[in-house]
């Protein structure tokens, strides 16, 4: 391997490396908001068997839960586990392997 195909190597795999991390960033976020929508959803099923039927009173803490956009949990746990994903081991795994065997090949 000569050093122009190493710098070329380096140039294709950059970019692929990069959206990578980008998008396990944005899986991590979208599993973080879902997982605070279902426990939303979850404290409003719980107030409602609690109210056996009748008229759900307005509970000042759900009313506050319901506009808060910033997730509590931890992005680093919820990165480590998009990281591991399949979906983008898959394709960013296939991508590089594709960009060896060419390089290899050329």
């Amino acid at each position: 391997m000569n050093k122009d195909s190493s710098v070329s190597l380096l140039i294709v795999l950059a970019p692929i490396l990069i959206f990578a991390v980008l998008n396990a960033y944005y899986l991590a976020q979208e599993k973080r908001f879902r997982k605070n929508y279902n426990d939303f959803v979850k404290d409003i099923l719980g107030e409602v068997q609690e109210e056996n039927g009748t008229e759900l009173q307005f509970n000042s803490d759900l009313v506050s839960k319901l506009f808060r956009l910033s997730p509590e949990d931890d992005l680093k746990i919820y990165y480590l586990q998009a990281c591991r994903s399949s979906s983008l081991l898959a394709f960013y795994g296939g991508l590089i392997v594709i960009v060896f065997l060419v390089n290899c090949i050329v």
